[in-house]
């Protein structure tokens, strides 16, 4: 696992002066996220901030862009499979011709530049969080890429085993567990999730998957308000 090299947990407090936006996973598409952001009504200057969901490279035309868009202050992202996948490449290069099965053709540019890649890992590394809490005037957030454990408490207390970070990044199974026996997720009022390849925002109890871009075309962008609201009316 390399989820050790970045940070485990980072927590936000109450955004004072803006609107908090979360995405869903971009994989690649940076002026889609830059239109579709100014389409929700992102403001950099009023003091918004960008919740991503994991995933930021692979399938689209300009994965680098969006590495970069962790150097920029307003912009948190916690940690996808296939950020994992990138993170790999450390330890071993070969992982690169699986890479390019899934949308990682970008990288072939990198090979003979691989100062490059590093550079692009080091951010990751840098300022990737494998999960967030957001305090909003509604409840806490938690952000983590496709699943939580039964209880957010083990990732603030970053106690959580090899395996549970695996599901974290890696599991569908809470998405596809039927709605009858889906749990609540402790200690958090909400937990959004990515990894999905959805046609539509799924919410089941206090758990939220807006991964809609593979299938739609669309990027999810949803507000602290608009997440909350899917609760009132849970549906799969």
């Amino acid at each position: 696992m390399f989820t050790k090299q970045i940070k485990q947990h980072q927590h936000f407090p109450i955004n004072e002066l803006g609107t908090d936006f979360f995405v869903g996973d971009i994989h690649g598409h940076y002026q889609l996220l830059l239109d579709s952001l100014s389409q929700a009504g992102f403001d950099e200057n009023n003091g918004d901030r960008v919740f991503l969901v994991g995933d930021l490279v692979n399938r689209g035309p300009d994965s680098a862009s969006c590495v970069d868009l962790l150097l920029k202050k307003y912009i948190h992202s916690s940690f996808g499979n296939h950020d994992e996948m990138m993170l790999s490449l450390l330890d071993d290069p070969g992982v690169i011709n699986q890479l390019q099965k899934i949308g990682g053709e970008w990288l072939l540019d990198y090979e003979k530049e691989p100062r490059k890649l590093k550079f692009l890992i080091a951010i990751y590394i840098t300022h990737l969080n494998f999960a967030m809490t957001v305090e909003t005037r509604l409840g806490t957030i938690g952000v983590i890429h496709a699943e939580a454990p039964d209880d957010w408490q083990q990732v603030v207390d970053r106690s959580l085993t090899d395996k549970q970070q695996g599901l974290c990044i890696w599991s569908l199974e809470k998405y596809n567990r039927p709605l009858e026996l889906s749990e609540t997720i402790k200690n958090i009022d909400l937990v959004v999730h990515g990894h999905t390849n959805s046609e539509k925002v799924v919410c089941k109890k206090n758990q939220v998957w807006i991964d809609t871009l593979r299938e739609t075309q669309k990027l999810t962008i949803l507000t602290a308000e608009q997440l909350f609201s899917f609760l009132e009316g849970e549906h799969a």
